[in-house]
Order: C-alpha cells, then sequence, then structure tokens
C-alpha cells in the first residue's frame, strides 16, 4: 500500500512539471530593439533657408528611423541658436531673427541635424501703377478721391503708398491722400508716383468745368439768432444739412413766446435769422428749402426778408431783399422750387427776417421751421 502511494505521488508530480513547463513555452518574449541612426530626410539634411516672420516650418516625422522596429522611435528637436529660431516638442521651427542655427533631433540616443538659415524678407518692389479712368471731369469747388481709381502692382509690394502732384495746383489741388478739389475752370494733369519706385508713375487728365447744382453740404454748418434753440425734439441746428426729412430747426417767431424764449415785435428791434457756413468761397445764385415735413403751414417761411453775404462771419452785405417763397400756404407743396439770388461770391450767406410778411402773420404758431436747405449755383 504504501509502496501504491510513492507511486501515485511520482505520477502527480510528473504532471504538474511537465504543465508548468508547457506555461513557460507559450509566454512571448519582447526583445527591446535599439535605435543604431536618425536621419533626417534629404530635403532638410541638405539645408534650409527661411524668411523672418515665415509661418510655422514643421520638421516632425520628416526623418527616418533605422532600424524601422526599433522599439523606442520618440523624437526630442531643440535648437542651437534660439535667439535665431527655436523648435517645440512638436517640431515646429518658429524665427526670431535673421542668422543661422542647426536643429537637431534625438531618438533614443541617436541625433541627426540640419543647419536652418533664417534671411531678411525678400523686398517686393513695384512694378506698375494702374489708373482705371484717367480722364476725369469734374465741377469747380468740388472735391473727388483719384486714390479709388488707382491699382499698384504688384499686389503684394512691400511699399505701396503713393505721392501725388498737380501740375497746376491754382486749377486742381490734390493731398497726399490722392483727394483733388477743383478751384477754377481749366485743364491740368495730376501725377501718381510710387515712393518706392519713384519712376513708376500714372497720371490722371483733370478738366474742371463750371459748377452747377447743389453744392455738397458736407462738413458746412449753421448758427442762429437762438442759441440754444427752444427745446423740442428734434430741433437742431444740425438738421437743415443732414438731408434728413424727420428733423428740423425752429426759431421763436418776433413778438411771440414759445417754450422759454421770448422775442420782441419788430417794431421793437425782434428779429432773427440763421447763418450758413459753407466753409469756403463759394459762386451761388440760388437756394431752395424743404419745409417741416407736415401740413401745419402757419410754421413756415414765406418770404426772406433779406439774404446777406460775408467771408469773415462778422461784416455781411446785402445780396437780395424779400425773397417770396412760392406756395408756402399749400400743405402739399414740401419743397420750394430753386429761389434766385444775384450771382455772389462769400463763405457766409445770411437770411434775416423781422417782418410779419416772412412768417403770415395771421398765423397763431409761436416758431417758424424748416427741415433742409440747399445751395447752388445754376447757368
Amino acid at each position: 500500500m504504501k509502496k501504491n502511494r510513492l507511486i501515485f505521488l511520482f505520477i502527480v508530480s510528473l504532471f504538474i512539471g511537465t504543465l508548468f513547463t508547457g506555461c513557460d513555452d507559450n509566454i512571448p518574449k519582447y526583445d527591446n530593439v535599439k535605435v543604431e541612426r536618425v536621419e533626417w530626410n534629404e530635403d532638410l539634411k541638405m539645408g534650409v533657408e527661411i524668411e523672418i516672420g515665415y509661418e510655422l516650418l514643421k520638421v516632425a516625422d520628416r526623418l527616418t528611423v533605422f532600424p524601422e522596429n526599433a522599439t523606442d522611435k520618440m523624437q526630442t528637436f531643440s535648437s542651437s541658436d534660439s535667439e535665431v529660431a527655436i523648435v517645440d516638442a512638436r517640431g515646429l521651427v518658429k524665427t526670431n531673427s535673421v542668422g543661422t542655427t542647426t536643429i537637431t533631433v534625438t531618438v533614443d540616443g541617436k541625433s541627426d541635424e540640419f543647419t536652418l538659415t533664417v534671411t531678411e524678407k525678400a523686398v517686393i518692389e513695384v512694378t506698375e501703377i494702374q489708373i482705371a479712368a484717367p480722364d476725369i471731369e469734374i465741377m469747380a469747388g468740388v472735391k473727388r478721391d483719384l486714390s479709388i481709381e488707382v491699382t499698384v502692382l504688384p499686389d503684394n509690394a512691400v511699399d505701396k503708398s503713393l505721392s501725388y502732384t498737380s501740375a497746376d495746383p491754382a486749377t486742381v489741388q490734390v493731398d497726399e491722400k490722392g483727394i483733388i478739389k477743383a478751384l477754377k475752370i481749366g485743364t491740368t494733369k495730376v501725377t501718381v508716383s510710387s515712393n518706392d519706385v519713384p519712376t513708376i508713375k500714372g497720371e490722371f487728365n483733370i478738366t474742371v468745368k463750371e459748377f452747377e447744382g447743389d453744392y455738397p453740404r458736407e462738413g458746412w454748418t449753421l448758427t442762429a439768432s437762438q442759441n440754444p434753440l427752444f427745446n423740442e425734439s428734434p430741433n437742431s441746428l444740425t438738421s437743415p444739412l443732414d438731408g434728413d426729412l424727420a428733423t428740423w430747426m425752429g426759431l421763436v417767431k418776433p413778438g411771440k413766446t414759445h417754450t422759454t424764449i421770448t422775442v420782441p415785435p419788430a417794431a421793437q428791434g425782434g428779429n432773427i435769422y440763421f447763418i450758413v457756413d459753407m466753409k469756403e468761397s463759394r459762386d451761388v445764385n440760388y437756394f431752395r428749402i424743404y419745409h417741416r415735413n407736415g401740413t401745419d403751414v402757419l410754421l413756415r417761411y414765406y418770404m426772406i426778408e433779406e439774404i446777406s453775404g460775408s467771408d469773415d462771419g462778422i461784416n455781411f452785405t446785402p445780396i437780395a431783399t424779400n425773397v417770396v417763397i412760392p406756395d408756402a400756404a399749400k400743405a402739399e407743396v414740401m419743397e420750394t422750387p430753386n429761389l434766385s439770388i444775384p450771382k455772389t461770391k462769400y463763405r457766409y450767406l445770411k437770411f434775416f427776417c423781422s417782418k410779419d410778411a416772412c412768417f403770415n402773420s395771421a398765423g397763431t404758431r409761436g416758431s417758424v421751421q424748416f427741415a433742409e436747405i440747399y445751395i447752388g449755383l445754376k447757368k
């Protein structure tokens, strides 16, 4: 019995030993394959030259690791001169200044390098100035922007700045931005030159004709005998020049009280006026007003007692008197025709009223109002 037991234990031990020996044979074995060498791609290895400010240069993965089955292929990067360029952990190179640096990649202790040269940006010069509309007709007293007609080529030229000159500044003035102002009837040339390459030029042929029509009101201002105006929105001194028929300017009539303003009657020296500053002397022979938007004809001007002109805004010379505004009593007539006055040349025009006839004295309204005023020259 004892002998059988020993035999059984021997057999069990042999089986278990065999079992564990088989397990060892099934466990995979991993070999650490070391990197033997690293080589940048040929396009980098030959050296790279880029301009300062170049978009980020990517160098990651632009290399070959030997052998191909190397275990550790993690790449690290460095620059020998960070003042010239730096390279981050992603392999993106950023230029900082002109110069030369060495970009190194290291993989599992093996390295390779290439030379990076950072240069100044190439200066792209102007080669041509194109003029879209070289022949310009303009009326005296009018401004125009010539720069919108100019194209500088190539589009990526470094310095596209321009200079403008007039052959006859007495006829046409031009500023550094290419804005011309026609001063008198005649013809002249305006030359536009490249500041980068002064020999590259374009030319405009300018013909100045006599002005006709409403003058542009940009920059004009208006003052009045009552300042401040009576407080009622949208009553303002800018309204007659803003092109908005929903706004207006009103003055309290002589002999009337409105809100906090009282004006003595004409017999006691009461009067009202407004002055348009056109910012420069202009030939003028008409004006036109647009009544306040509405049907209340008792708020309208029926006559301008005196129109006078000035170049200093202080001393005025009479131009016209008792200029009747036709159809003021017709509610449906909002805009007057062009009202003729003798042709004169002044910077300031003053519109003065004191007579009852200016306001339709039968009315009970305390103020007189209008929306817009236009001033111009007709042949």
